[in-house]
């Protein structure tokens, strides 16, 4: 899960979603929480906020020590 959610990231910041969206996605289904963190900054960025929104959630139940910078993120999306 590890490995796909880094080459889903890498293949993200490289433009080629779809190929991206769908690593990520089997990285999720493999544990990764990272991944969700990912799939929200892309759901985020193609304007799909409610779909960000659950990714960023799911990422939070995790505890990460990012947590207020993506409190803030869920924040300007739902306002």
């Amino acid at each position: 899960a590890d490995l796909r959610t880094r080459r889903g990231r890498a293949l993200y910041r490289s433009g080629r979603h779809d190929e991206a969206e769908g690593e990520l996605r089997r990285a999720a289904s493999g544990g990764s929480i990272t991944a969700h963190k990912v799939l929200g900054h892309m759901a985020a960025e193609l304007g799909d906020n409610s779909g960000a929104v659950a990714h960023y959630q799911t990422y939070l139940r995790s505890g990460p020590r990012d947590k207020a910078a993506i409190e803030k993120i869920i924040q300007k999306l739902t306002n």
